[in-house]
């Protein structure tokens, strides 16, 4: 865990919605964004989250490390999140990731 600078703050606060704090670093040098994306990864990893996986992303912002770790895998999620316009900036971003 660890505190991003100010700089690497404002540009998680655009893609993610600003409340991300925590990562998975592997080796000390990824942007907050990368470290996040790392610990969706590793946590998938870990739980053995497969295509037949269904999976509740609580707190999920723009909903960014989740739906790339979906699409890998082929799974099924959901998100929840009580900031307001969260929701709105994550069906949007399944909107693009569809459009890929």
């Amino acid at each position: 865990v660890r505190v991003a600078p100010e700089s690497e703050s404002s540009g998680i606060n655009a893609e993610y919605g600003g409340y991300i704090t925590i990562g998975y670093y592997k080796t000390g040098d990824e942007s907050l964004g990368a470290s996040a994306k790392n610990m969706t990864a590793r946590l998938a990893e870990i739980s053995g989250m497969d295509a037949s996986s269904h999976v509740l992303d609580l707190g999920c912002g723009r909903g960014i490390p989740l739906l790339d770790t979906a699409v890998a895998l082929g799974c099924s999620v959901v998100g929840v999140d009580l900031a307001e316009g969260h929701i709105e900036m994550a069906n949007e971003t399944v909107e693009v990731y569809r459009e890929k």
